[in-house]
């Protein structure tokens, strides 16, 4: 009967192994179909968050002071990881906590701060809340990540 028991056990734990390894395909491949995008589509997309960004007063009216804000946000080494890592994909706020090992409190500083800046946002799926790029963030890993 203790047998029976241990290959139970065994069997149930590699199912679950199964479906975590399933879950985790699927969202990347979701996250892979999200990203395709035309220059076209990419190019109405930054246009269309601008415009949203101006009209919720997020954008500040001289760009200088708003460029200027960014680049300090991106002197933290782990503001720029995170924005490595999100480039092609979305996380949860746990995910990125667990993936970059920080503490509730030095994720959602670092994630409020690239936020204000506007090189991330929040986007929500099916009740849970995950982060993404903006054209902006694209445009720093796009631009500065990619020559180093």
């Amino acid at each position: 009967m203790i047998l029976f028991y241990l290959i139970y056990a065994a069997v149930r734990r590699n199912i679950l192994r199964i479906q975590l390894y399933l879950q985790t395909y699927l969202e990347t491949y979701t996250n892979i179909l999200m990203t395709i995008m035309t220059p076209e589509e990419a190019a109405k997309r930054k246009e269309e968050w601008v415009s949203r960004m101006k009209r919720e007063g997020r954008m500040k009216e001289d760009m200088t002071e708003d460029h200027k804000s960014c680049l300090n946000a991106l002197q933290n080494p782990v503001r720029r990881k995170i924005l490595k890592a999100l480039d092609g994909r979305r996380m949860t706020f746990e995910e990125i906590k667990t993936e970059f090992k920080l503490t509730d409190t030095q994720a959602n500083y670092n994630l409020s701060t690239l936020e204000s800046t506007l090189c991330v946002e929040k986007e929500e799926d099916k009740g849970v809340q995950y982060y993404i790029l903006t054209p902006r963030g694209e445009g720093y890993v796009e631009n500065v990540e990619l020559k180093k």
